[in-house]
């Protein structure tokens, strides 16, 4: 797939899904810094803060994920397809050992596998470091609220792994908030969208 270079809020990004990100993040509310340093084998996309714990380092894919990306390592993932596994790799090793945790993004946001009878918006997958630092443990990355606790972030969202530690705190996971935070996606096109007339990109929405 050819990349088309976007530029939105004064920064050229290498392609128009990368600048959807951008636009994505500052309409929810998370800090971000383009291709902030490089690491062995890897120059991260973004480093993100605020949808985290920990500020999260990303990677842009035009993957389309299915929904049943979950719960693997590199090495035990017989089922994982080899496009995502190709870039979990190469995160997996710049990564591993280290304080990092990383994100990696596909096309678009997706629906994940339903658990506990619930179905929820995932932006990713997800990936900490698992078995003493030996590599990463992906997971899908949930849109989280949870309104008002420690981990309450710029307007109420933040992100986390559907199988990890908050399993226990499910009820209070998005359900009904996914078409919003849809619409926010669709409003992050408009705000990167090339307007053919006098080939100038569209101007960004305001912050």
């Amino acid at each position: 797939m050819k990349s088309h270079p976007t530029i939105y809020r004064g920064t050229q990004f290498r392609s128009r899904l990368e600048a959807r990100w951008a636009a994505f993040f500052d309409l929810v509310g998370w800090r971000w810094r383009y291709e902030p340093f490089d690491l062995e084998g890897w120059t991260p996309d973004f480093l993100l803060s605020r949808a985290c714990t920990d500020d999260v380092l990303i990677e842009v894919k035009p993957l389309v994920f299915r929904g049943d990306e979950q719960d693997f390592t590199i090495d035990r993932c017989p089922a994982t397809r080899p496009d995502v596994l190709a870039a979990a790799s190469k995160i997996d090793r710049a990564i591993s050992g280290s304080q990092w945790q990383a994100l990696l993004l596909g096309a678009f946001p997706f629906e994940g596998v339903p658990s506990f009878g619930k179905k929820f918006l995932c932006a990713g997958l997800i990936g900490e470091n698992y078995d003493n630092g030996e590599c990463l443990w992906w997971q899908q990355a949930v849109f989280v609220g949870h309104g008002g606790d420690e981990y309450h972030y710029a307007d109420g969202f933040s992100l986390q792994p559907e199988f990890g530690r908050w399993n226990h705190r499910v009820d209070e996971w998005i359900g009904s908030e996914s078409s919003y935070l849809i619409d926010l996606w669709a409003e992050a096109a408009n705000s990167t969208m090339w307007q053919p007339r006098g080939g100038r990109l569209h101007e960004p929405l305001p912050a």
